[in-house]
């Protein structure tokens, strides 16, 4: 419990290149959020980002997971960097690593995974790392 500590601010000072975002996957276990509400959240959330990194590039990095419900929750995250690129911030990137994306499913075989379609393995992570990594190097020339 945080109760009488003082917890420190944390500190935009150093200012990024590149940000990453992997949220949403959790979301659309069970009951899956309403469109709307979920990208509009997003967008909120993506660009309090930009607020603190202005020149950073945002990286927005959709489900590996298996399933029609990921589908939805990386086509939301990509909806959502879409709008923002439509008004005018170029920086901001969804990456789709799962079965609509345009590398295809980037984990597609059930050993990639722990048993449960979710959870990537230590082989599985490789797999994301290397891909993600041939992503950021063309966009920032790294």
């Amino acid at each position: 419990m945080w109760s009488g500590m003082s917890i420190p601010e944390w500190s935009f000072e150093v200012q990024m290149d590149a940000v990453f975002v992997a949220l949403g996957t959790n979301d659309f276990i069970g009951d899956q959020p309403n469109q709307h509400d979920f990208e509009l959240a997003y967008k909120t959330f993506i660009t309090n980002i930009r607020g603190k990194y202005p020149n950073a590039h945002i990286f927005a990095f959709g489900s590996p997971a298996n399933g029609s419900a990921w589908i939805d929750a990386n086509a939301y995250i990509c909806n959502s960097v879409e709008e923002l690129n439509d008004k005018g911030d170029q920086k901001v990137h969804c990456i789709d690593p799962g079965v609509k994306g345009p590398l295809g499913a980037w984990l597609p075989n059930q050993d990639d995974f722990s048993g449960d379609w979710t959870h990537p393995t230590r082989a599985g992570h490789t797999i994301m790392a290397n891909n993600l990594y041939g992503i950021v190097q063309n966009i920032l020339n790294w």
